[in-house]
């Protein structure tokens, strides 16, 4: 692995050094695209099934609301629960928590480029979360000169 990083390096990304963005992005698909090409080619393309112990029947919801209901998945459904739990322990990490409160004010003072997209995600976060507004970004939850609302 680091050869071939070293590599990509060397006949690649070392002559675009000081070039536009969208250069470097295109060189980087390029490479993932053929990266992606050459373990198929060596390991094989062959679709196979991974089984995580889910249930995997669809189920329909709001039937008595709609004709025929709305179809999802079991799997979608309980992924989405799982994110929701996470996204809910880390809003709670770095509320309450001394050390969850130390790390955002850490990120809001290092120099990050631009600290007004962290305030808006965080706000975003937060309306989602706790409509009251007490939640990652209420008013006496966070202190410091780079934790103003």
């Amino acid at each position: 692995m680091f050869v071939l990083a070293w590599l990509i390096e060397r006949l690649v990304l070392r002559h675009l050094v000081n070039q536009e963005g969208a250069t470097l992005l295109m060189a980087t698909l390029g490479i993932t695209y053929f990266l992606d090409g050459l373990g198929q080619t060596i390991f094989g393309s062959d679709i196979y099934k991974i089984d995580v112990g889910m249930p995997k029947d669809p189920i329909f919801l709001f039937e008595s609301m709609f004709e025929g209901g709305v179809l999802i998945n079991q799997e979608d459904v309980i992924a989405a629960l799982v994110a929701a739990v996470l996204v809910s322990a880390l809003s709670l990490f770095f509320q309450k928590t001394a050390t969850g409160r130390a790390l955002l004010e850490k990120l809001l003072k290092s120099n990050f480029p631009d600290k007004s997209t962290v305030h808006f995600f965080l706000g975003q976060l937060d309306s989602a979360l706790f409509p009251d507004g007490l939640g990652i970004m209420g008013g006496s939850t966070m202190q410091g000169p780079y934790c103003e609302p």
